[in-house]
């Protein structure tokens, strides 16, 4: 009888040793691998893209602490157009829930200093950085400009074939 008592205890903490291995063991087995990455320097690294306006836009392996400020200037900083009062980060995994957009308002932090306006960075975000009306406007009317040059060497040439 005393065996018996000893077997249930050691029988039901060896179930819930178990039922513990097999919650860990999902936790690191999930669908997607791992998105960090070891740097030379033994630092975690983690792949993030910039894209839109600025200097060298593409896919960067940073540090695992990158904010977004440090993100932008290893893609070279912003280029003259930028929309800073609207930065899009999309999160393309957000643990089994569909991707996430995440907007920033860039303007608002250089203007306060506050880093709580940063969100942190996760593996594969996507920084899109895109332009202002007032630049799009000038795209516009620079575009404009020079069909109305394509307009008046056309009238030119029509006008001295008929002479």
């Amino acid at each position: 009888m005393k065996r018996a008592w000893l077997i249930v205890p050691l029988f039901l903490l060896a179930q819930g040793v178990i039922g513990q291995e097999n919650e860990l063991q999902s936790l690191i087995r999930q669908d997607r691998p791992s998105r960090y990455y070891i740097g030379k320097e033994d630092e975690l690294l983690m792949p993030v893209n910039v894209l839109g306006f600025v200097a060298k836009p593409g896919q960067y392996l940073v540090p695992s602490n990158t904010d977004l400020i440090s993100l932008v200037a290893y893609a070279g900083g912003f280029v003259e157009g930028a929309k800073l009062s609207r930065v899009k980060i999309v999160r393309s995994y957000t643990q089994g829930k569909d991707p996430a957009v995440v907007w920033v308002n860039l303007a608002e932090y250089f203007n306060t200093a506050d880093r709580h306006l940063l969100p942190p960075l996760r593996p594969d975000d996507t920084v899109i950085i895109s332009g202002s009306k007032g630049y799009t406007f000038r795209r516009v009317l620079d575009f404009v400009a020079r069909l109305t040059v394509l307009a008046q060497i056309y009238f030119y040439i029509t006008v001295a074939r008929r002479q």
